[in-house]
């Protein structure tokens, strides 16, 4: 049994599904609003704490840096994958939002999975491809992102 958004306009019986048509109750309740697919609810601010914190200094950029660099060259860029996770889990450890820490949750190897796929479509589309690979590769980046307390992951 529906109601036909011109009820008034009708007299105000809303049909009932079999041709006829039943009176409008004007003192009930509303239906209820369909249930939201809505993502996890961001979590409430640590009082005093500046909406968005960055801790990371120079040296651990360095060392995380020289890492990276060097997984990527000894491995002949195979492990690119697994530099892009050592230096985003550094970024992520050093920044807060609200005043809750991040954390990265990505893998070397998930990632290494879409590399493959990645450069395989650059490679057969002479490069085309390589245009919507940032932003897939930028995606993957931020959906790996969390809070670093698990109770605010919803």
């Amino acid at each position: 049994m529906g109601v036909n958004p011109h009820d008034h306009a009708r007299g105000g019986y809303p049909e009932d599904g079999f041709g006829g048509r039943q009176p409008v109750d004007p003192f009930a309740a509303p239906p209820p609003a369909p249930a939201t697919t809505a993502g996890p609810v961001m979590p409430p601010p640590v009082p005093g704490a500046p909406m968005y914190r960055f801790t990371g200094g120079a040296g651990g950029w360095l060392v995380n840096s020289i890492a990276a660099f060097l997984i990527t060259t000894v491995t002949l860029g195979l492990g690119t994958p697994w530099a892009t996770v050592l230096l985003e889990g550094w970024k992520a450890r050093n920044t807060y939002l609200f005043g809750h820490r991040l954390r990265f949750t990505g893998s070397g190897l998930g990632l290494f999975g879409q590399w493959v796929k990645w450069w395989f479509l650059i490679l057969i589309t002479f490069g085309i491809y390589a245009f919507w690979v940032v932003p897939r590769y930028t995606g993957w980046i931020v959906e790996h992102r969390a809070y670093d307390d698990p109770r605010l992951n919803g």
